[in-house]
């Protein structure tokens, strides 16, 4: 019994191993698709806050325009960065308990915000306050509200890394449960 149990067990290590490359594979392409996208929209929406503050944008002038965009953008790209390099520091959502439960877009979402909120948002946000817009920023606090991480990216496109991640944990679980027949038969076995 113990060599059947010993080849499920490797079989369950390699599916794992399988599974944890397609997780890592989907979390590097999702953040460099989020990654991707962070020069337009942050580019969308200072166009926006521009519109909402018009009196300060007027006072830029052209030239004070150039200038902001050109700051925003060279913040955009070292968030960007900040974003690709995330993927073994964002604490990704995994499935909890025994039971079979999945991950879900939103709990992506949950775990991009944490990684980028603070200070990697406020340093594209601050730009905005240099040229004198209003980054409402409550006193004795060091966040802005002016730009959120969720503006920056689209959570309908997590459904492929949350489907990996389900289907890590499922491995894991699997794996688990192999490992525990395997060292039960093998301790059966000696205990013969």
């Amino acid at each position: 019994m113990s060599h059947e149990t010993r080849r499920a067990r490797e079989q369950a290590d390699s599916a794992l191993n399988a599974a944890q490359a397609r997780a890592d594979a989907c979390k590097r392409q999702c953040l460099n698709t989020v990654a991707a996208g962070i020069p337009a929209a942050v580019d969308a929406a200072a166009k926006k806050i521009a519109q909402s503050q018009p009196d300060v944008t007027r006072q830029l002038g052209p030239e004070g325009v150039k200038a902001l965009r050109e700051e925003l953008a060279a913040e955009a790209a070292t968030l960007a960065e900040h974003v690709r390099a995330g993927t073994d520091k964002i604490e990704w959502p995994t499935q909890s308990g025994s039971w079979a439960t999945t991950v879900e877009p939103r709990q992506i979402h949950s775990a991009l915000f944490k990684y980028m909120y603070g200070r990697p948002i406020n340093l594209v946000a601050n730009v905005f306050g240099r040229h004198g817009y209003d980054v409402q920023r409550t006193p004795g606090r060091t966040e802005q509200g002016l730009l959120v991480p969720q503006s920056l990216y689209v959570e309908s496109s997590f459904d492929g890394v949350a489907a990996a991640l389900t289907e890590l944990g499922e491995a894991r679980r699997a794996q688990a449960k192999a490992k525990a027949d395997d060292d039960r038969d093998a301790v059966d076995e000696l205990w013969s």
